[in-house]
């Protein structure tokens, strides 16, 4: 078999989680692990169908491009180096997930080869951005190409896994649903590429998070400012969003974590981990007419309420206040998660909500909204972190979930 043309032909460059993918020639990649395991470049050759020649250059365009030796050429063969054994690593992850996205149908590909071996990184390229953009002309729009250049590999895909990854909404085509999962493995695969590729370069890491509101009043923040101070060439990005959003941007490879309030079961295909414990109280402003009295839960019942969102945690406390003491829950004509909203309204009205404290710290410091002692106790709420069950950190993602870790038992420490 002749040797396949470059995969950055057609398809020069696509973004995940605001990352330019790598250009590295899958098929290399394979050889690389395959001359890891084997020691020697001949039976890697033998492996992908390339002459030993061609394999020879490819992996030294690799080399040349991470601007690292990932092996040492020994008389008898071939020896990986101390960074050459990190990019293995991250290599075998990736191709491991891309080959997953190969078969994410629940009509698992009908070929009995491995299927994957032949992929190539236009056709990755191309399912993550029709993924990202949800339509051929976005997809060719944001990777500055023609219609046919994100429609040929696509279709080439489909071939190769067997798999319908295209279907027609009206006259638009777009991904189905095991396009979509299969993007989910192929997102996966090119972040570990990334990794690998900052990681033997140096470059400035990554790092995505995800946050609830719990966490971005105190925690977040100072953890963050932390990092910054340390590794001032690190990027960092921080998404807001509900739960169920942000869960699913943390499977789908585009956040590195997600920090906010626990659950009683970590959700699928994901771990959690406890750092603090958080405080839940009424909150309404200083000169309040229930501040400074212990109002019983019929005189909390006079005053309208914010609340949280739909399927919020705060919603569903709230509703459980009332319900269990069996007194008709008070009008919530608010229901918003925006702190900075919340904030807003309490200070400049009678309305009461669920906060935590240290959402409300510097307004507590200058005298606006206090917390309202009443017959309701404060409720505990614990506040972690959230990974997938298959994540390998980078060194900068590491590095962040221990300033957390360092950050957490410091504001325990500060509390008690």
């Amino acid at each position: 078999m002749a040797d396949q043309p470059s995969d950055t032909d057609s398809v020069h460059r696509v973004v995940t989680s605001g990352q330019a993918v790598p250009e590295l020639n899958l098929r290399h990649v394979r050889a690389v692990i395959i001359a890891a395991q084997e020691n020697t470049l001949s039976a890697a050759a033998l492996a992908v169908d390339l002459s030993q020649p061609a394999l020879t250059q490819g992996v030294a365009t690799i080399e040349t491009k991470l601007a690292v030796r990932i092996f040492e050429r020994l008389p008898h063969g071939l020896r990986l180096t101390r960074e050459g054994e990190k990019i293995v690593i991250r290599f075998r992850r990736a191709l491991d997930y891309l080959g997953d996205g190969m078969k994410s149908s629940t009509g698992i590909s009908r070929r009995q080869n491995r299927t994957e071996n032949h992929l190539t990184l236009v056709q990755v390229k191309a399912l993550l951005l029709l993924s990202e953009t949800g339509s051929i002309a976005a997809a060719a729009r944001m990777g500055d190409l023609s219609k046919p250049a994100i429609l040929r590999p696509l279709k080439a895909l489909e071939m190769l896994s067997q798999i319908e990854l295209l279907e027609k909404n009206g006259r638009i085509l777009t991904l189905s649903r095991a396009g979509h999962r299969m993007a989910r493995k192929f997102r996966l695969g090119i972040n570990e590429l990334i990794i690998a590729c900052r990681e033997a370069t140096c470059q400035a890491d990554h790092i995505s998070i995800g946050a609830m509101a719990l966490a971005r009043s105190m925690l977040l923040p100072v953890a963050l400012a932390e990092l910054a101070r340390t590794a001032p060439l690190a990027r960092m990005n921080v998404v807001d969003g509900s739960a169920r959003e942000l869960f699913s941007a943390l499977r789908n490879g585009v956040l590195d974590l997600v920090i906010g309030a626990l659950r009683d079961e970590a959700p699928p295909e994901l771990r959690q981990e406890l750092l603090l414990r958080d405080r839940i109280a009424v909150i309404g402003r200083v000169a309040h007419p229930l501040a400074g009295r212990r109002p019983s839960l019929e005189d909390l019942a006079q005053y309208p309420w914010i609340v949280g969102p739909h399927t919020s945690y705060l919603l569903e406390r709230w509703q459980q206040i009332f319900d269990r003491a069996s007194i008709e829950r008070p009008k919530a004509p608010i229901q918003c998660a925006s702190v900075t909203t919340i904030r807003g309204v309490l200070t400049r009205s009678d309305f009461l909500t669920l906060l935590s404290r240290d959402q409300i710290a510097i307004e507590m410091a200058t005298g606006l909204l206090a917390p309202i002692e009443s017959e309701i106790p404060d409720t505990i709420r614990t506040i972690g972190v959230f990974t997938r069950k298959d994540w390998l950190p980078s060194a900068l993602q590491e590095r962040f979930l221990t300033q957390l870790r360092i950050t957490a038992k410091t504001l325990h420490t500060e509390r008690s």
